[in-house]
């Protein structure tokens, strides 16, 4: 139960075209992942309360057996759960999750998709420079290619905070190993040289497009306590920058089923975030659809069923009886729907058209059945 006077802050549904267009955006994420041979995990929303999560955020019921329950804080908490319970996971650990979090903000509980992927105990280079490659990919390949990766390092920021001795300004419209470059070639404290050699030795490791897609940030303080290495983020220009997703390498977080420690890394986008930065773009009307919307009638059945069972091989194949619906309600249906085609059958032939040319030859139609002509042979 919610608190006296609390809300459901960011409680949407998700139905017709914003379900299918939630649903493209989390496949091409998917996509990415297991381009990469990440494995999916799925966890409880319901977990057994642990006591370092962040108290003042986390959503908390009492179960029956009297015991402290909380819902899903986040997604790299039931992992570090999930690790320390089973001692037969096989390491190096990469894993994705796509499941909803909760977070409690005074009263108000918000509810949120994170995409999370992970490498579990692996303290390599290649490993840092592959979730920072994934996050560059699940942008491009969701459309976002003007995307930029910011790039600090937790020892960094930490100097930073006590002796702000950077110039950033003089370096701002460098590639970013020329911005490394002339950094370490000036007087700086030790711990802001070792983070900065340590970014540069990650970024050469990555393809050149993501390469220039990065840069150098100094100001990613936030969400910053349990990193240990690189802090990246990924932003895309609206009408002001907007972070879609965070990651870094967290050493000290997660434990074995042997209580040690397993060096880490991973990234997470927020995918209502993403979603959000698609409509202003635009983007949610360009959704590649292979989906085919039949507008049935009574005559002959029998090739109707061999056509869709044939066509369902391949695609995704929705009908509509003209019972239901009108030629012109028809339309307007499968344009709402994203119809990539329009099918019917004519005597004993499959036709299929675009939505425009179905529009342009029927809509003049007054009647709920069609009325054909024989072509002449």
């Amino acid at each position: 139960m919610l608190e006296k006077g609390g809300n459901m802050k960011t409680y949407k549904d998700y139905y017709g075209n914003s379900a299918f267009f939630m649903g493209t955006i989390i496949n091409k994420l998917e996509e990415v992942y297991t381009r990469y041979g990440y494995d999916s995990i799925y966890t409880p929303l319901l977990e057994k309360k642990s006591f370092d999560e962040k108290q003042e955020s986390i959503f908390s019921v009492v179960g029956s057996d009297g015991d402290q329950y909380s819902l899903k804080f986040d997604s790299t908490l039931s992992l570090k759960r999930l690790i320390a319970d089973h001692d037969d996971i096989v390491f190096p650990f990469k894993r994705y999750q796509i499941q909803k979090s909760f977070r409690k903000a005074g009263r108000d509980l918000n509810e949120f998709y994170q995409c999370d992927a992970d490498i579990i105990k692996s303290k390599t280079k290649n490993s840092d420079a592959e979730i920072i490659q994934i996050a560059s990919e699940g942008l491009n390949n969701v459309g976002l290619y003007d995307h930029s990766i910011n790039i600090s390092h937790k020892k960094i920021i930490d100097a930073l905070n006590n002796n702000k001795t950077i110039d950033f300004e003089e370096v701002s419209n460098k590639n970013i190993i020329e911005s490394i470059d002339i950094l370490l070639s000036k007087e700086l404290n030790s711990d802001i040289k070792e983070g900065l050699s340590e970014i540069k030795e990650i970024v050469e490791l990555l393809p050149n497009e993501t390469k220039k897609k990065c840069k150098l940030n100094f100001d990613m303080t936030e969400d910053a306590d349990y990193y240990t290495g690189i802090v990246f983020n990924g932003v895309v220009d609206t009408d002001e920058p907007k972070v879609l997703l965070r990651g870094g390498r967290y050493d000290e977080l997660i434990k074995d089923s042997n209580n040690n420690f397993l060096p880490s890394v991973g990234m997470a986008y927020v995918l209502e975030d993403v979603l959000d930065v698609l409509k202003v773009k635009g983007k949610d009307k360009k959704c590649n659809c292979d989906r085919i919307i039949f507008y049935l009638q009574d005559d002959n059945i029998e090739i109707r069923n061999e056509a869709l069972a044939r066509l369902r091989e391949k695609y995704e194949v929705l009908t509509v009886s003209n019972e239901d619906l009108s030629i012109k309600e028809f339309i307007d249906y499968s344009k709402e729907n994203n119809a990539r085609l329009i099918g019917i059958i004519k005597e004993e032939a499959l036709e299929l058209y675009r939505v425009e040319e179905f529009d342009a030859k029927f809509n003049k139609k007054e009647t709920k059945t069609l009325k054909y002509e024989r072509k002449e042979d």
